[in-house]
């Protein structure tokens, strides 16, 4: 499951600031517990864990970008428990609408 077939880029801009992206095996929290990705607003990085899916790989790596957003311009007055819904949602409906679409026009 875990065959690491999606490129991502090694890099990625966020609000202008250069932020890294790394895909690795045995991904663990602060607590040490397996997760599927991290955002480390304090190193300007993004790790997604190489044990899923593409497409789940995908959807991770859509959903950190949220929390690297909100970190960089958080919403005023957002209670914790709906910031990693929103990045859930947010991720999901990103990964639906360039799957579907030719985004070959924002260039």
């Amino acid at each position: 499951m875990g065959e690491h077939t999606i490129k991502f880029p090694e890099n990625v801009y966020i609000r202008g600031k250069l932020w890294a992206v790394f895909v690795v095996a045995g991904l663990r929290d602060a607590e040490d517990d397996p997760v599927l990705g991290i955002c480390k607003y304090n190193r300007r990085t993004i790790e997604i864990e190489a044990d899923q899916t593409d497409d789940s790989k995908l959807e991770v790596f859509f959903h950190e970008i949220a929390h690297a957003y909100a970190f960089l311009t958080p919403i005023p007055g957002l209670a914790d428990g709906y910031h990693e819904a929103i990045c859930d949602h947010f991720a999901s409906y990103l990964v639906d609408f360039l799957g579907t679409n030719d985004t070959g026009w924002m260039r």
